[in-house]
């Protein structure tokens, strides 16, 4: 009777306990390599366009770990060595994991190509825009700003025209897009770092709403900073930069 009622029930949970202690093991080293992977990723120390795939990451990992099932030591009684054997399921972490690490691998390649980026692949990427023409980079011979690869300033400025402009006194018509300046459809300026450029951004900020001298929009993506003709309406403006910065940091 003791052994049927006792030691046999009490070895069979051992066993299963054994069992799923192996099973557990399996699946936690298989989520961890997966944190580890993530962990490894952030670590590197490259930063994202968007750090908020970086903080998405950091509590996919954090949310993993907490996860993890914790294995006891062998309890005595036979109910607490079944007590392990529960369903685990790590599908959800697993693939947070693997969603939230990819978005910010992306993000840290998109800010990779904005950030002092070459002339010709500014060029490249705004040949993509739709209604954008007649694209002219400014040389140091010829820069409306007179500006190029000075101290501070940007080592390139691509001139474009866009073909939506309302232009009925045809000011801008048939003249090149670097003699119109950004009032014919806009630029991109390129700058060495973050600093340059926000500087730049700011400086554009002081004449915003101004009635002779309007930078039209201005946007920091990296250290580029996008500009979109005064002449074209807000939406215009907003749809226009939103075009040319999904060109720009498009990962292929």
């Amino acid at each position: 009777c003791t052994y049927l009622f006792a030691i046999a029930p009490h070895n069979r949970a051992v066993s299963a306990f054994e069992s799923s202690a192996a099973q557990v093991r399996d699946k936690n080293s298989a989520l961890q390599e997966e944190i580890d992977a993530a962990q490894h990723a952030l670590d590197a120390g490259e930063a994202p366009l968007d750090v908020g795939t970086q903080d998405a990451l950091t509590v996919a990992i954090a949310n993993a770990r907490l996860s993890l099932r914790v294995i006891p030591d062998m309890p005595s009684s036979t109910s607490d060595i079944e007590s392990l054997n529960q369903p685990l399921d790590y599908s959800a972490n697993s693939q947070a994991l693997q969603e939230t690490k990819a978005a910010f691998e992306n993000s840290v390649r998109q800010l990779r190509q904005v950030t002092a980026p070459s002339q010709d692949f500014v060029i490249s990427r705004l040949g993509q825009v739709s209604d954008v023409s007649d694209i002219q980079a400014a040389t140091e011979e010829k820069d409306p700003n007179k500006s190029l690869n000075k101290a501070g300033s940007y080592t390139a400025a691509v001139f474009f025209h866009y073909n939506n402009l309302s232009d009925p006194d045809g000011l801008y018509s048939g003249k090149p897009s670097i003699d119109n300046g950004t009032d014919g459809g806009g630029c991109i300026e390129v700058f060495r770092t973050v600093e340059d450029a926000n500087k730049r951004n700011d400086y554009l900020a002081v004449f915003d709403g101004a009635s002779i001298i309007n930078p039209g929009s201005h946007k920091v993506v990296g250290t580029v900073v996008i500009r979109t003709s005064h002449l074209l309406t807000a939406s215009q403006q907003d749809a226009l930069t939103a075009e040319i910065e999904a060109g720009l940091t498009a990962v292929d």
